[in-house]
């Protein structure tokens, strides 16, 4: 397992969606799961391949990246983190790479986290494309 990192003049839970940043940046299936909680919930929109509602850490690793890896490389390109306390924001940019065709797709996302202890227990999903997102979904992935 991993350890967080807690900066200076940083709140512990601006810390854990920090880590989580450098988790998906790094791609470190490990680290990803440290900042999750075993029960963490992820609500994403519905209209996706793999929306709803997942209500564990091992569900969300099944549905979400088990689904996106079939057809395609994810990169996070760049997050920020808003607010303090248990409650926290962020905002960030990922580029999806299909395998067949190589073409790339780049959107941003914002969420909002929930923080209890020293992990994530709850993310709402607002990507700031989602019908872009499908429809590069439905281009380049398997059919759903």
């Amino acid at each position: 397992m991993h350890s967080i990192n807690f900066n200076e003049g940083t709140t512990m839970s601006a810390s854990v969606i920090q880590f989580f940043y450098e988790a998906m940046k790094s791609q470190d299936p490990a680290a990803l799961a440290t900042s999750l909680a075993d029960d963490v919930v992820i609500a994403e929109p519905s209209a996706l391949p793999y929306g709803g509602t997942t209500t564990s850490r091992d569900e969300f690793f099944q549905k979400v990246p088990g689904w996106l890896n079939q057809f395609s490389t994810w990169q996070f390109v760049e997050g920020e983190i808003f607010g303090d306390g248990d409650r926290l924001a962020g905002l960030w940019s990922a580029v999806f790479t299909a395998h067949a065709s190589g073409e790339t797709f780049r959107y941003q996302q914002f969420e909002r986290y929930e923080v209890r202890g020293r992990a994530i227990s709850k993310v709402d999903v607002y990507q700031s494309d989602t019908q872009g997102l499908i429809d590069f979904f439905k281009k380049n992935g398997p059919a759903w």
